[in-house]
């Protein structure tokens, strides 16, 4: 049955019961199943289509799993944030209550039919029965067993979420990143901007005890001296995030910028060779390999104790290339908590993903650090 097919099927469904989200998710891999959903009616947008569920893991794996249905009447008083984690059709579809039903091809599952709405709304027994007793899902090639209403369960969490991969979202490892992102845009606003702004906002509020014009003029020049650095910070906080010069010039120009900076700050030397001067790439391709470059390139400042760091960016034509070296210091792989933590290896690997990136390290204490990225190249502006 084509897709088309399901979603005539689904789009009936939506608009009898007036539904606002209804899909299917059917098995598309075994012996070890895997689950997608292949087929949606009233969806915001197309990031169902990347959701693969192992089974017991999400809304689709947890139903095909436990072979029954599952019935969630508030999204918002029944599950958590790790609950949220671990549904991503969920946070894809922005939904608030919802009904998923096993469907059958003989004696095993072979999917799952999953009704929703935006906000809460009671399933009530009368509703479910009256829903699974009408549907009829024979013209998919596929049997709708009804249970009864007492024996669909709520959802609940199969373990620790981050023992075993619960699933494979394309933009899961975005969201990851992201958020990590705006956790350290906290810390460095905390950290530095407002502490400065809380000590300009002291010196403007001693002036009212200055008795001399000298030394009102004095809070104001250190004042303006304060300000001046709060602007700086800013500045580099906004660099850090997406520097014009990506947005305009490209990645070679804004690699070439923010070594200059990082030339200056640190008093190292960067050897840069590229073959991609003039070549624009889309902005997610741009993005990550900026960002990657330029945690690589200021882990290397930072903890690698070297004088020079080598860089390469190369296109094959159908790959782009990065590759961050020195012969610094270098760490252990296996215990990166002496780099500060391994967030930062943590997020390269991440924003890697989201460009189906291939990322790697390759480091041990006394030789030196590599870091390595590719991903294919799906356009670019030069014409090629």
């Amino acid at each position: 049955m084509g897709n088309r097919d399901y979603s005539t099927f689904l789009q009936a469904i939506r608009k009898k019961y007036n539904f606002d989200f209804v899909s299917i998710a059917l098995v598309v891999q075994r012996p070890r199943p895997l689950l997608s959903w292949i087929s949606a009616s009233g969806n915001q947008n197309q990031y169902y289509h990347d959701i693969v569920l192992e089974s017991g893991k999400g809304i689709a794996g947890n139903t095909y799993q436990d072979k029954r249905g599952i019935l969630i009447n508030s999204v918002q008083e029944e599950l958590s944030g790790m609950d949220l984690v671990e549904t991503p059709i969920i946070l894809a579809e922005n939904l608030a209550s919802l009904l998923a039903l096993p469907l059958w091809k003989e004696d095993q599952v072979e999917g799952v039919l999953m009704m929703a709405f935006r906000t809460p709304s009671k399933f009530s027994k009368a509703c479910y029965e009256k829903i699974v007793h009408e549907i009829a899902v024979e013209e998919l090639g596929l049997e709708l067993y009804p249970e009864p209403y007492e024996a669909v369960r709520d959802f609940r969490l199969s373990g620790d979420y981050r023992s075993v991969p619960i699933y494979e979202l394309a933009r899961y490892p975005v969201m990851k990143a992201r958020e990590e992102e705006r956790q350290r845009i906290a810390r460095d606003l905390h950290d530095s901007v407002v502490q400065n702004v809380l000590g300009v906002q002291m010196l403007l509020r001693s002036l009212k005890y200055k008795n001399s014009e000298k030394e009102r003029e004095e809070v104001l020049v250190q004042a303006d001296s304060w300000l001046n650095n709060i602007q700086n910070e800013l500045r580099g906080i906004s660099h850090g995030l997406r520097p014009n010069s990506l947005d305009d010039f490209g990645i070679t120009a804004a690699l070439n910028s923010h070594f200059r900076l990082i030339e200056e700050g640190y008093h190292v030397t960067v050897d840069f060779l590229q073959n991609t001067a003039n070549i624009r790439y889309n902005k997610d391709i741009e993005t990550v390999f900026y960002r990657i470059c330029q945690e690589a390139t200021m882990n290397a400042c930072k903890y690698g104790e070297v004088d020079v760091i080598h860089v390469s960016l190369y296109d094959a034509g159908d790959t782009l290339t990065l590759e961050v070296t020195d012969y610094g210091a270098g760490f252990d792989t296996d215990h990166p908590e002496i780099r500060g933590g391994g967030q930062g290896m943590k997020s390269m690997a991440d924003w890697a993903r989201t460009i189906d990136g291939e990322f790697r390290v390759i480091s041990s204490p006394g030789r030196g650090t590599k870091v390595h990225l590719s991903a294919p190249i799906h356009d670019r502006e030069d014409g090629r």
